[in-house]
């Protein structure tokens, strides 16, 4: 017959005796990494950040809040916001969430069970003398001396990537141009990207599928494959609906056609590669292209329809 209830007991008390103070260890080891991971790493992150970005900046980076799992490797952060050294708004971000994956130690590559970024708003501006308000994203660094090196095979690979789904959602690109006669402001956006198994891992291919949309209600496609080293993406692009008050806006002043209104599709299957001597290739195929009800008013404002 079985062992008494009370003596099961007393092995489980006896077990416990042997290694509580493994069991003890073991306890305040996972309390740590919990607050640690939980409180601490998230300070440290938002901190660290803002610093960077003021050190080698010289702007100003806010965060609103930054949470980490440690149980689960992911991280978000929320309320993102970077302006240029006069303050002007750049960049906002409402949610970026990574969810880092332990399967990195087999892969021998960082990977990553998912990449998404929320409502991300970019604000481009560029000046009378061409300059963008960017350029503060790229230091001037002195230039480096002129080295005559041979590169062998293989040199300067990308570091070992693997991201199973990269997602923006909702992104917005506000464009300011002041170097045109009549400076131009438009408005792009949605635009929404979801790239299935992006990565830079030696001839593996992701599928990608984009979408973006004019403030002119256009409505920019594309779809595909996607492989990062060495590159190669082939797929099916498109362009349709209203693009044309858009591109007038630079054209006019120099041809004295102001294309008032009108719409372009636009569709192709294209191929591109790059090759082992670090030139590209590329080809487009089954093109198609159709315009309807073009207005275009002539610099002594005469209409007419195309």
């Amino acid at each position: 017959m079985g062992g008494s209830p009370i003596s099961g007991e007393n092995r489980l008390a006896k077990l416990l005796r042997k290694y509580r103070r493994a069991i003890a260890i073991a306890a305040a080891a996972l309390t740590v990494y919990a607050l640690a991971g939980f409180f601490l790493a998230p300070w440290l992150v938002k901190k660290n950040a803002i610093e960077i970005v003021a050190d080698t900046l010289g702007t100003e980076l806010r965060i609103e809040k930054v949470s980490i799992n440690p149980f689960v490797l992911s991280l978000q952060i929320d309320g993102v916001e970077l302006d240029d050294p006069a303050d002007a708004p750049v960049l906002r971000i409402q949610t970026l969430f990574v969810n880092f994956q332990l399967s990195s130690l087999f892969r021998w590559a960082w990977t990553f069970d998912e990449v998404r970024i929320d409502a991300p708003e970019a604000f481009l501006a560029r000046a009378h003398d061409g300059l963008l308000n960017t350029g503060f994203l790229m230091p001037q660094s002195a230039a480096p001396e002129a080295k005559d090196v041979a590169k062998t095979p293989g040199e300067a690979q990308p570091a070992r990537m693997l991201i199973f789904n990269f997602l923006v959602n909702d992104s917005v690109v506000n464009w300011y141009d002041e170097v045109p006669a009549d400076p131009v402001k438009t408005r792009f956006g949605p635009v929404n990207i979801a790239i299935a198994q992006l990565n830079t891992l030696p001839d593996r291919a992701g599928q990608q599928d984009v979408v973006i949309t004019t403030e002119t209600s256009g409505t920019l496609g594309w779809s595909g494959s996607l492989k990062l080293n060495p590159l190669l993406s082939a797929g099916h692009a498109s362009v349709a609906g209203s693009h044309f008050p858009l591109a007038s806006a630079y054209v006019k002043h120099e041809t004295g056609l102001d294309i008032l209104d009108g719409t372009a599709d636009i569709e192709f299957d294209y191929h591109v590669a790059a090759l082992d001597d670090g030139t590209f290739e590329a080809d487009i195929s089954a093109f198609n292209l159709s315009f309807s009800d073009v207005r275009v008013r002539t610099a002594t404002f005469c209409s007419f329809l195309a």
